[in-house]
This record gives C-alpha cells, structure tokens and sequence, in this order.
C-alpha cells in the first residue's frame, strides 16, 4: 500500500525539479546587486590638505598610550597609504579616519579597505545620531595581521544621520591603510520576488528581510553570515540533539496569484537529507504547508529546480529549505518568480494503477473495455505470485488490449533507503523481468514516491523514460519527466473534485495524471469504487478529453 512521507498537504502542481552543478561563469551573472559611487572623499589618499594631512582625513587618539602618525607612507597601489604606530599602551587606541558622510537607515553599505599590520586591528563605525550624540559599533572585530583587504556590510542603526568608519588599532603595532570604499548596496530591479535573495544585505546580523525558523526539540544553530557560492555571503543553519522538529532560514512573505504559475530555485549544500516546503498563507488567515521536494545531500554546491502551480485561496507564501535530521545546510542564490510555462496542444489525462491488484483486472478492467480508455499499470513484479494481486497472464492480457505495463520495483522497496546498487538492481531486474513476459518498459513509479537526484539518474540509464512519484500537481510542458505529479484518487476523493481537476487540466492544457489502486469496495483508504470510476470514464468521454498512457504523456512533454 503506498503512503505519503509529506507535512499537510494541499493541491500543488509541480512542473520539474532540477540537481545540476553550478558553473562559476553563470553564477557570476546571478547577483542582484549593484554598488552606488564612492561616498569618502579622498579615498585613495592621493591628495594631501596644505596642514600635510591627507585632505578630508583626521587623527583619532584616546587612552594611555603613546600613538605616532605618518602621511604619506607607502600605498596599496598608489604612491600614499596612512600609517599609525602605537607604543607603551595600556589602554585606548588610534586611527586615521575620514570626513563624516551622510547615510540612510533604511539602506544596506559595503565598506571595505586594504592594510598591512603587524598587530590585530578592528573596524568600528561611528555613527552621530540625530539628537547630536554618538553612537559606535563594531563590524570586524580581530582584523588578523598580514596584508589583506577588509570588506563587510552593515546597515545603519535607527536615527543615524552621517557615521565615520575606524579601521584602528588598540594595541603595540602598527597599521597602514589606503583605499577606501563605502558605497551604497543597491538592489538591481528583477522579476524575483525573494527581496536580498542573495542574502548580501545584512541587517543586525542576519540578513535583511529574513528570519529564522525552528520547532520541535532540537538544538539549532543559525550562522551568517558565511562565504556564498560565488557571493559574499550564505546562510548555514545546524541541527543537534534532534528527537523531533527542524530549522531553517526562510524570507518573508512574498503575494502571489491563485492558479498562477512561478518557478523556486536556490543554490544548497549539506551534509544530511534536505526539504523544500511551501508555506501558504490562505485568505482566511490561517497556514497550510505542502512538500516540494526532498534533496539529496552534497558536499559541492548544487542548484535546485522546481515549478509549480499556486492553489486556490492562496494569499502570499514562503518557501522552507530546511534539514530535520541532524547535521548542517548552507543555502545561497534564492530566486522565486512568476512563470509562463508551454502547455500541451490540449490537455491530457491519464489513468495511471499502481501495485497490480487483482480487483484493477475484475472491476476496473470492464469498464475500461466499455469506455475504450487505455491505462498504465505500474506492476510490482515480485507481487505477481501473491493472492491479491494479478498473475503474469492477467498482466500480460491487460497489455494485449492497449494497457501501457510499467515498472513499481521488485518488492515496492524504499529506494532512498538503499545503496546506489541495490537501487540499479532493484530498477534493472524489474524492468528485466517484465521485458521477460514481453513487454516493454519505459515508464516507473517510485515506491511510496520516494525518489533523490541518483535515483533519476540511474532511472534514465537502465532506458527508463520517466520517473512518477506521489505528490500532487499537474504537469506540463517541458517539465521534468522524472518528477511527473498525480492526483491521488482515495476512498474519501469526491467526483466533484476529480471533475474540477480534469476541468482545469482541459483549460489549462496541462497533464493530469489520476492515480488509482484498489477498485472495489472495501473502503480502503487506497481504493476507489467501480461506480467512481465509471462516472470519471464517462466524464473523459464527454468531454472529449485526450487520455494517454505515461509514455505517451511523456513523449509529448519532451516534444
């Protein structure tokens, strides 16, 4: 019987889902940021005022200590840098620093210099306030000694009018510096919906316009900002202790149209399983959740796919890439935004069996002759010599009718819980057996639905054309072939709602898969009656709906 490892979930139509490496040539295209000009006067140090100073610069000492300064001394790459030396100190410090400028509260800046120190250094910003007083923060703290440059971002505090910015030094030692920068982080205007999606913008010290998410007992640790995948900056979040719950780094809330289509896609890493789940706010206020996918993990960076069709009701979402088993996930790169996806010359639907029950052949077999639709029964093969289930022959006369046979596995095994060569066997052997009765096998569906990025690979190596797993959608177009969606018809699925869905599927010229098991009526959570499925043969008739088998469904989304 097949269950579904999912949180609440609701309709979602999901178009494909993609694993592929991120090259650096096309990373490098995806940031979303820009930088406004140089706001420090002077910032090279070239130029030098009539006192000797450099022009716009000033001396800043404190504390018991004994501070020298030189300008010009030797420059990054011009002919002058700053240079200050502190001796005997017992406490306080001293810098050079530069004219004070006007900032924003509500903006996001980058500064950043070159130095060469023999002793650690930090940077520390102060900021005058609106009510005259000062108010100063540090944001590199330990600048370790060597020749390097500084970078960080940072966004000014409430009621900050104008801040200088100290790269000082508060022990024996001395420091150089020369070419400044701050500069204004500006958004570049794109179709993404996920604002700082690449989480360069810093607020407080986490990312503007993100937040952290955790439930469950478990311990938790969020870390940013940490080195990006050809960014500056990612996020890392780490799971310990766990008994129940996750965590996870999610943006806010973004507005979204009901029955509109929109692509996901982020850049991840991590040492455990990963899960992506849409979190929708209904109009009604309250919150739904539905699994988008579950990711393998990798110690490399990988970019994830995936497309999908937004329910009914739906106000605005957010989408959780989060881990709920111990271990650590790094993400980076989010994008999230309306698509138009190609659709079908017109809609499809198709009758799609799982397992190979013996009631599919005694009850569903005869209304499918009566109705002239054609199915695809994904056979379980070891199941074939079990009562219950239909024999070789029976399976084998289905075919000889038009029945597209596909492949369910040996034993309807979890295959993300198997070695990568119990999985080739497991898909191999099947589909080796199967061919042994005559027939031809392209199409599988994974046991429980459970699948991974390995698991589609080696399906399109033993010549499998498509992978069915059980999450709800439609497909379309162009998706992915090896993450087909379904409706699942349960005991307690009205005709109404299966009418609705092929309704829609007709109008939007999507590919509806209906997936059945048991037809009797037993009332078992994974059966439909003969009189269910006499209404909805009819109903395709009526309508005049194109029914396919999986392989035909497939070939048409690849063309």
């Amino acid at each position: 019987m097949v269950t579904q490892k999912n949180f609440s979930l609701i309709l979602i139509v999901a178009i494909g889902v993609f694993f592929v490496s991120l090259p650096k040539e096309i990373s490098a295209e995806i940031s979303l940021f820009s930088l406004g000009p140089n706001l420090i006067n002077n910032s090279d140090l070239e130029s030098a005022s009539p006192s000797g100073d450099p022009t716009d610069w000033a001396r800043g000492r404190w504390g018991n200590n004994i501070a020298t300064f030189e300008y010009p001394a030797t420059g990054h790459n011009g002919s002058r840098g700053n240079k200050v030396t502190l001796n005997e100190r017992l406490s306080g410090d001293a810098k050079w620093y530069f004219k004070d400028v006007a900032v924003s509260t509500n903006k996001t800046y980058e500064f950043s210099d070159y130095y060469q120190a023999n002793a650690s250094s930090h940077v520390t910003a102060r900021y005058l306030l609106n009510d005259g007083s000062y108010k100063y923060i540090d944001l590199i703290t330990d600048v370790p000694v060597g020749t390097a440059e500084t970078k960080v971002n940072f966004s000014p505090p409430t009621n900050a009018v104008s801040l200088t910015i100290f790269h000082l030094i508060n022990q024996n030692g001395y420091l150089i510096t020369d070419n400044y920068s701050l500069r204004e982080i500006i958004e570049t205007p794109t179709d993404n919906l996920i604002a700082n999606s690449s989480l360069e913008m810093e607020t407080n010290g986490q990312p503007s316009h993100w937040f952290r998410g955790r439930w469950g007992n478990n311990i938790a640790n969020f870390i940013y900002p940490i080195n990006g995948n050809f960014t500056a900056k990612a996020a890392r979040v780490e799971l310990g202790n766990r008994l129940s719950g996750d965590a996870k780094w999610y943006f806010e809330d973004v507005t979204v149209s009901p029955g509109g289509f929109y692509s996901f896609e982020d850049d991840y890493r991590a040492n455990t399983d990963s899960y992506l789940t849409a979190r929708y706010k209904m109009d009604n206020g309250q919150y739904v959740y539905s699994d988008l996918a579950i990711l393998p993990p990798s110690q490399s960076w990988k970019h994830f796919f995936t497309s999908f069709k937004i329910p009914g009701e739906v106000s605005t979402l957010t989408i959780f890439h989060l881990i709920k088993n111990n271990g650590w996930l790094e993400t980076d790169n989010f994008d999230f935004q309306a698509i138009r996806p190609d659709r079908f010359n017109e809609g499809l639907v198709t009758l799609a069996f799982d397992d190979g029950p013996i009631s599919v052949y005694e009850n569903a077999l005869p209304i499918l002759r009566a109705t002239g639709h054609k199915t695809t029964q994904y056979i379980v093969t070891g199941y074939t010599s079990f009562p219950g289930y239909m024999n070789p022959s029976q399976v084998f006369e289905m075919f000889l009718e038009g029945h597209e046979i596909g492949s369910h596995s040996l034993n309807h095994a979890d295959l993300t819980a198997l070695a990568p060569t119990e999985i080739n066997y497991q898909l191999s052997e099947s589909k080796k057996v199967l061919g042994g009765y005559g027939f031809n096998v392209t199409s599988f569906a994974y046991p429980f639905g459970y699948n991974n990025s390995l698991i589609k690979q080696l399906l399109a190596q033993n010549g499998y054309g498509s992978g069915r797993a059980t999450i709800e959608g439609v497909n379309v177009r162009g998706g992915d072939p090896y993450a087909l969606k379904v409706m699942s018809i349960l005991n307690d699925t009205s005709f109404l709602d299966i009418k609705n869905e092929i309704d829609q599927a007709l109008i939007d010229k999507s590919w509806l898969i209906l997936l059945f098991h048991q037809v009797n009526h037993e009332g078992d959570r994974y059966s439909t009656t003969p009189e269910t499925l006499s209404a909805i043969t009819n109903y395709l008739n009526q309508k005049q709906a194109k029914v396919v088998t999986v392989s035909e469904g497939t070939n048409l989304m690849n063309n």
